[in-house]
């Protein structure tokens, strides 16, 4: 019998989350670095046991999908270096076990939606290099956030 795989790390020349991926309901984590992705499908939002969801350096990427907001699990979202995207999905607001938001390296991205006030467990906020970010801290009231930065130019 074969092991369910907990987590994948796809790299490279990737334009589309492969349908194995989003089978694997029971993941816990999923990485994908440099690649050539222009968005994330709606079924990542069937992947309700990840707990870690990392893309690094994916700068076609533009937006999330609205289905973001059934990962209740997920603890880290890292966005470092995804310089083409420009907003997140208020539904963002759902993921209320999230403790660690990164957005480095995400020039482009503004205005953060309101409902990020919602993640009452965050503890650490990343925004360097958010250059189009207007005082996003104003935003944001998480009494557990303790780390972190805000933006550097």
């Amino acid at each position: 019998m074969y092991a369910t795989p907990t987590t994948a790390s796809l790299t490279d020349s990737i334009t589309v989350v492969p349908d194995t991926i989003v089978c694997l309901t029971a993941i816990t984590s999923l990485e994908l670095k440099c690649c050539y992705l222009t968005s994330i499908r709606a079924e990542i939002g069937n992947l309700t046991s990840l707990t870690s969801l990392r893309l690094t350096n994916c700068e076609h990427i533009t937006s999330l999908p609205a289905e973001i907001g059934n990962l209740t699990a997920l603890k880290t979202l890292s966005l470092i270096n995804c310089q083409s995207l420009t907003s997140l999905p208020p539904e963002i607001g759902k993921l209320t076990a999230l403790t660690e938001l990164d957005l480095c390296g995400c020039p482009h991205i503004a205005p953060l939606p309101r409902e990020i006030g919602n993640l009452t467990a965050l503890t650490n906020l990343r925004l360097d290099h958010c250059h189009s970010l207007v005082a996003p801290l104003d935003l944001i009231d998480c009494q557990s956030l303790n780390g972190g930065s805000a933006y550097s130019n």
